[in-house]
């Protein structure tokens, strides 16, 4: 009776773990760069991030394959690896209830210590590997802690941390001393031959690897271990990731530190050497500077803990039991949201984030939550959130094509499509960015280093030609592209391959220019990333004007006064230098306009270069000027018998019309373009460019002018009634006027 007591209690324990993993689910960004991956290869575009080039933009191949394979069937992504994710890990803790505790009553203290863990709770889900750690881990030390642990088990345990390295590399720590001593048992030779047999999976991979993306390691690899931050500052940041962790969780920590410490004092061999790999794993993340999601990295080496603490039986009896589950309980209910209390309202108190480290559930859940889904209305699409949503917005259409900068790559990535080239500035999916050296600034994260974006480089992606300015980095490029995108058989493109890997082509990136970027350098990054910022544009221009770069502090001008005409106009007041070469621009375009024309003047051409009135020079008034002169000029082209000429300046006037009116509407450049249309017969697209002017206009010179023409073209089109109404109104205008 009392055993089967026991054992509903078990089922309990696992139930409640169950329940709160649910309540607590969640997918983050970071995984959907992993689902990016997973719905590219599922719908034939290989094993790739971007389409047109190998990447390998996720550090989980184990966990990406099998998100493949369920997606496979669903086509679903929200719900697809949250259930997968809360399956897998209810597996895990039953093991370690089942078959890795050593006494029933260990198992219950085991459940209520990961049930109150809030980072094994929080990255029970979250879309990325750490289920799929978790259970190898928890089978890892089942096998190890077998009591008839027979000659065939070191094979096993290789095969098994074979297994966890292709989830993830570095948890080859936690499993390695382990392997070891086991190894230590047998002869060398028969250790090493089961030691590589067992790890053919990892093998495989590498080799996989190697051949397919050009390189042994994820592309991301390269870019968080790239920090340029010193050992002193990362391992500085790495404890503070740990002691956040003791303040915002501690039953983790403690959990850790028990582990680490017990089998030593207790002489238990195999226990001890799960030990030193749980210490080995935690040094390593001191050692890397942790990392910017609190508790993420802790996870992998809390269940491993848990594994070392439960195998033996150290509390026999119900009273130990219940003493050991209050004081847990007593411990993780004193804690910031413990994980027993969290529910549907989670993150909306604000995101606890301090010295570089976030709570990432708490700034996702409400979007990207299992509980809020299932309470929002149906119609609403998860993960609900703005970077998904804006995504959609912009992803082309089949047989399209485009490029963009985002520094959150994960939602926006996945939901932009595969026709949108994403470059992440943080280099996690861009094979030049992740080899760029970050360049330093005060307020760094970890996992969050941002390079400079080379000029020429967007260019270079959205063309397929390399445009890339910095001519040695230009060259590494070509290199680099041979061996993401070259054919995978091609003689040169394995030869390149080896080259790149060996470092023969180190010495092309100039390390000090992109980590101490001269300013020009940061702004022509900013406005690849924030193409509609006109502040940036305007930033740029006056740099690069400084420099002397006169046709590119124009094109950064042209961009700024595109995108917002008041901001334009404050800095033009502000700037003597951006003012003198934009009233230089306008002397020049009126000139080519002239020319092209065939006339030696404008015959307004002075009004737009008065300096005593500056607005005018960069105002409408500007293409006013410009569109009114070319309308005048096929005048006088059509006057003198030359139709051809005097069409072909009128569709001038027309396009520049229709330009500075996608940007503007001014009634003044619809009454242009109005006449410009009628002249050329388009008379009902006539009609609609003077309805325009007269929409847009206050002037009431303009007005009648405009009704007056408005007039004029419904006449020719027979439609005498409405011609009459216009003509009324221009009247009314003309007494109003007269009046006045």
């Amino acid at each position: 009776m009392r055993k089967r007591n026991v054992q509903i209690s078990l089922f309990v324990a696992l139930f409640v773990y169950a329940v709160v993993v649910v309540r607590s689910a969640w997918l983050m960004d970071d995984a959907f760069i992993t689902f990016r991956t997973v719905d590219n290869f599922i719908n034939g575009y290989g094993l790739t991030w971007n389409t047109t080039e190998r990447v390998q933009a996720y550090t989980n191949p184990l966990w990406m394959f099998l998100v493949s394979a369920v997606y496979f069937f669903t086509q679903e992504i929200f719900y697809t690896p949250l259930y997968l994710s809360i399956a897998v890990s209810v597996a895990g803790v039953g093991l370690v209830a089942w078959r890795l505790a050593a006494t029933p009553f260990m198992a219950l203290i085991g459940l209520s210590v990961i049930a109150n863990s809030k980072a094994f709770i929080d990255y029970s889900t979250s879309g990325l590997e750490n289920p799929l750690t978790h259970i190898v881990i928890v089978v890892f030390a089942w096998q190890l802690f077998q009591d008839d642990f027979d000659k065939g088990g070191l094979f096993r345990l290789a095969f098994i941390g074979s297994l966890s390295v292709v989830n993830r590399m570095d948890s080859i720590l936690l499993f390695l001393p382990a392997i070891l001593y086991v190894a230590s048992q047998s002869s060398w030779r028969k250790a090493v031959y089961l030691i590589l047999l067992g790890f053919i999976p990892f093998l495989l991979w590498e080799m996989f690897s190697l051949f397919y993306y050009g390189f042994l390691f994820p592309n991301t690899a390269y870019a968080k271990l790239n920090t340029g931050l010193s050992r002193f500052d990362l391992i500085a940041q790495g404890l503070t990731y740990i002691l956040d962790s003791l303040r915002t969780d501690p039953l983790t920590m403690l959990t850790i530190a028990a582990s680490i410490s017990g089998p030593f004092f207790l002489r238990e061999k195999r226990q001890c050497c799960f030990a030193i790999g749980i210490a080995l794993y935690v040094a390593y993340i001191v050692y890397i500077g942790g990392d910017f999601m609190t508790g993420r990295f802790l996870s992998a080496p809390f269940i491993a803990a848990v594994a070392v603490i439960v195998s033996r039986d150290r509390i026999p009896t119900i009273k130990g039991t219940v003493i050991s589950i209050a004081v847990v309980l007593t411990l993780a209910l004193s804690s910031n949201n413990p994980p027993l209390l969290s529910g549907a309202d989670y993150g909306l108190g604000g995101v606890s984030s301090r010295d570089g480290i976030a709570d990432e559930r708490a700034a996702y859940y409400q979007n990207v939550g299992l509980l809020p889904a299932w309470r929002s209305d149906p119609i609403v699409e998860y993960p609900d959130h703005e970077w998904a949503r804006g995504a959609k917005m912009v992803r082309p259409n089949e047989g399209q094509y485009g490029v963009v900068v985002w520094a959150n790559v994960g939602l926006t990535g996945f939901y932009s499509g595969p026709n949108l080239h994403v470059v992440d500035p943080i280099g996690l999916s861009d094979p030049l960015l992740a080899r760029l050296p970050p360049y330093q600034v005060d307020d760094w994260a970890i996992g969050h280093m941002r390079r400079v974006i080379p000029e020429g480089y967007y260019e270079t992606l959205l063309y397929d030609e390399n445009y890339v300015v910095d001519d040695s980095l230009a060259v590494y490029v070509n290199k680099l592209h041979t061996v993401t995108r070259g054919e995978l058989l091609d003689v040169d493109r394995l030869v390149e391959v080896w080259r790149i890997n060996v470092g023969q082509y180190d010495h092309l990136v100039d390390q000090n220019t992109y980590r101490n970027p001269p300013w020009v350098y940061r702004l022509i990054s900013d406005a690849y990333e924030e193409p509609k910022n006109p502040i940036v544009h305007l930033q740029l221009a006056e740099e690069q004007l400084k420099r002397g770069n006169t046709y590119k502090g124009m094109n950064a001008l042209r961009a700024a006064l595109q995108l917002k005409r008041e901001i334009f106009l404050e800095r033009m007041q502000e700037s003597e230098l951006s003012r003198t070469a934009w009233a230089g621009y306008l002397r020049q375009h009126l000139e080519t306009a002239s020319e092209q024309l065939q006339l030696k003047t404008h015959p307004v051409a002075g009004h737009s270069t008065r300096q005593n009135n500056i607005l005018d020079e960069y105002d409408v008034f500007a293409h006013y000027t410009w569109i009114y002169s070319t309308l005048r000029n096929a005048r006088a082209f059509a006057a003198s018998g030359d139709s051809t000429a005097a069409a072909i300046g009128r569709e001038e006037a027309i396009a520049h019309s229709a330009s500075v009116l996608s940007v503007q509407s001014d009634g003044s450049i619809y009454h242009l373009l109005g006449i410009g249309l009628q002249r050329n017969g388009r008379l009902q697209e006539a009609v609609s460019a003077f309805g325009n002017s007269i929409s847009h206009s206050t002037n009431k010179d303009h007005l009648r002018q405009s009704y007056r023409d408005l007039a004029s073209v419904l006449m020719l089109l027979g439609d005498e009634t409405a011609a009459s109404e216009a003509l009324q109104s221009a009247a009314a205008l003309d007494g109003h006027l007269r009046q006045k």
